[in-house]
């Protein structure tokens, strides 16, 4: 991903995820303390989602009736939520509302990198 320009830190940031938790302005000692609770063993974490038999049912695909306000923030060179498969979803989607941001720059883990960034577009959905 680095070599192709899709790298985690192609935006300048450092991005070692317990760095950004523990140094960043917006995250509170309760969220630091719940992220270092969940770090203990994440395989076990996913592993009973990822075997549960329902997980088929969770699958987006074909799904684009929403009853409430859809709203979606991606980076627009994201790798792991890929940008433009992201768009095309958005563009099927029915909502009473949607609306989607796009950080420009920006790869995946935007709380973490580019918290300011992503606060300025939480606080725009909340005014909504």
């Amino acid at each position: 991903m680095k070599r192709y320009g899709y790298g985690m830190m192609k935006d300048g940031t450092d991005y070692n995820l317990l760095k950004t938790v523990l140094f960043n302005p917006c995250y509170s000692l309760g969220d630091i303390r719940a992220f270092l609770n969940s770090q203990e063993d994440v395989f076990e974490q996913y592993m009973p989602l990822a075997a549960a038999k329902g997980l088929k049912e969770m699958s987006l695909l074909g799904r684009y009736d929403y009853a409430m306000p859809y709203y979606n923030i991606n980076g627009d060179i994201d790798y792991q939520t890929n940008f433009e498969i992201a768009c095309e979803y958005f563009k099927q989607v029915n909502a009473p509302k949607k609306q989607l941001f796009v950080m420009k720059n920006a790869t995946h883990g935007l709380l973490e990198s580019r918290s300011e960034e992503f606060s300025g577009f939480i606080h725009q959905i909340a005014a909504l």
